[in-house]
């Protein structure tokens, strides 16, 4: 049917086959190829289909010619957002995806160009995908984040949550960290669920083949609409991702890792110095008690005349500690996230300098905020249900600048403006002055992978 609905649209046409579909990958950045078929001329094997830590091992012989592509189906980042792309040596390219008919024909365009491209060579996609490995336990990489399961994020969250003993929480205001104390089996893995109720252990354990165990101290469920489940069943069944410092990935017992080194440094030159004069950098949040010499306050202040709402997130679930947003004549939202840390004291004094420990958690939060961009509306209405969420338990707004009637429009604006988007750290416990490499090389491995998901420059303030 392919070939008469060809010639109902356009009669001179001809169907592109072969390697040239596979350009249509070009520019995924992060791709994780999911399935692989190749066609191979073996005695008695003609095809194979090929998943996880496989496909690494056929690259060679793709690179070789001892293997024809045949189908290839994966998921990456294109112009900042998760898209999933797929393509058959046939002439066969889909997307699992559903959006209006104008998306699909933009979507088509943009897939075309690249399928006409001859500069792409499609071997060196291949080679610049994400390579998996089995975990038998886990790496010595520092982790930075951790994040809850993808087939979380989907749902809304506003009807999603958590349940333990003696209380519930809404999912928008819980959050996973990863826990301080670690044990000394390399096989397990420590996270933290935090609400305001206190916090909850749960440990991740590799088990063989992939797969991760997951326990807890305490009784834990989480409930969808009537549907619950153990949590710790459903991690076990859609663990939640962890986010290393080297920009490698562990998703349940599998680890994803880029090809490319990130060992390069966070240019020093880009890096901002703010006056910390009359600031105590050891105080973070400004808390409902509005703090005026702490860090976030500071923050606050010197944001306040360049945007037109200003918010604080500050707490469990949170997107980041100030939200910042300009609505450019309803056609334009400026939105900025920007994430605070203190500086911890040492004899009762805080002073700046090269701490590597300065570094991990504020980056790491960084890093995790960026999903948020994905859906720009989403967010907007996330800070609404935070803000009724905090008037209802009688404390101050979190609206610094502006009023809630203003989320109200720039949710509705969300839906049709373009973007300019930003991220930021505010560690005024980093001097610039003294800046370590190994700062600036978990900073520039972070900015890196922040800059390929989202097309965002991470923007860096410390303290001089």
């Amino acid at each position: 049917m392919v070939k008469r609905l060809a010639k109902l649209i356009a009669k001179n046409s001809f169907q592109i086959k072969g390697e040239h579909v596979f350009r249509s990958l070009a520019g995924l950045k992060r791709l994780k190829l999911q399935n692989v078929g190749l066609n191979k001329n073996k005695k008695g094997l003609r095809y194979s289909m090929h998943t996880g830590t496989e496909i690494n091992e056929q690259i060679p012989d793709i690179e070789a010619n001892r293997a024809i592509k045949s189908n290839v189906f994966g998921k990456g980042y294109e112009n900042g957002q998760l898209v999933s792309l797929g393509c058959s040596y046939k002439g066969k390219i889909w997307a699992m995806d559903s959006d209006s008919l104008d998306k699909w024909v933009a979507w088509c365009n943009q897939v075309g160009t690249k399928v006409l491209d001859d500069t792409i060579d499609t071997n060196q996609v291949m080679k610049t995908a994400m390579q998996t490995e089995e975990l038998s336990e886990y790496p010595t990489v520092v982790p930075l984040t951790v994040e809850w399961p993808v087939e979380l994020l989907r749902k809304n969250e506003t009807k999603v949550t958590i349940h333990s003993i003696g209380w519930q929480e809404n999912l928008i205001h819980c959050e996973l960290l990863i826990a301080k104390e670690q044990d000394d089996d390399s096989k397990t893995f420590n996270i933290v669920l935090k609400s305001q109720y206190g916090e909850i252990i749960i440990t991740a354990t590799i088990v063989s083949h992939g797969e991760v165990n997951f326990s807890s101290n305490e009784n834990v469920e989480i409930k969808f609409g009537e549907q619950s489940y153990q949590l710790t069943e459903f991690f076990t069944e859609h663990p939640p991702t962890l986010f290393l410092c080297d920009t490698s990935v562990i998703d349940g017992g599998f680890r994803y890792y880029p090809n490319e080194e990130y060992a390069y440094r966070y240019d020093k030159n880009n890096i901002e110095c703010w006056d910390w004069t009359g600031i105590d950098i050891s105080i973070e949040s400004q808390t409902p008690e509005k703090i005026t010499n702490s860090i976030q306050y500071h923050t606050i202040q010197k944001l306040k005349d360049n945007y037109d709402l200003v918010f604080d997130d500050d707490g469990a679930g949170e997107i980041a500690d100030i939200v910042a947003i300009k609505n450019i004549d309803d056609k334009e939202l400026v939105i900025d996230l920007f994430h605070c840390k203190y500086c911890s004291k040492k004899n009762g004094i805080a002073s700046p300098g090269a701490r590597v420990s300065d570094v991990y958690e504020v980056i790491g939060q960084a890093a995790k905020s960026i999903k948020w961009f994905g859906d720009k509306e989403k967010l907007i209405i996330r800070l609404m249900d935070r803000e009724r969420k905090r008037l209802q338990q009688e404390k101050p707004s979190r609206i610094d600048k502006g009023h809630y009637e203003n989320l109200v429009h720039l949710a509705k604006v969300a839906r049709y403006s373009s973007f300019r988007l930003g991220v930021a750290i505010v560690q005024p416990a980093i001097s610039k002055s003294v800046i370590s490499d190994d700062q600036r090389s978990i900073i520039g491995a972070t900015a890196a992978y922040i800059d390929e998901i989202s097309g965002v420059k991470l923007r860096v303030i410390t303290n001089n």
